[in-house]
């Protein structure tokens, strides 16, 4: 029951994390798909657009060496 909750939990904080992106607040989102990927570590195919897109965030505030680690996390 306990990793139901963290794949819902995880959905949510994408989606959360996703508006924020498109709101431009990067931060927020590269924060939050942080989060995310806390949740469920061990889940390879999510945990590729969640690091991808967390990548994307860092991009978007300059933390370039940071977005270039987790384009190597999303293709590892």
């Amino acid at each position: 029951y306990a990793l139901l909750e963290n794949v819902v939990a995880a959905e949510n904080l994408k989606g959360s994390a996703a508006a924020a992106f498109k709101n431009n607040l990067p931060e927020v989102a590269a924060g939050l798909f942080g989060q995310c990927l806390e949740l469920d570590p061990l889940n390879g195919v999510f945990n590729q657009t969640l690091y991808f897109n967390r990548a994307c965030a860092y991009h978007k505030i300059g933390e370039n060496e940071k977005a270039m680690e987790d384009c190597d996390a999303a293709i590892a």
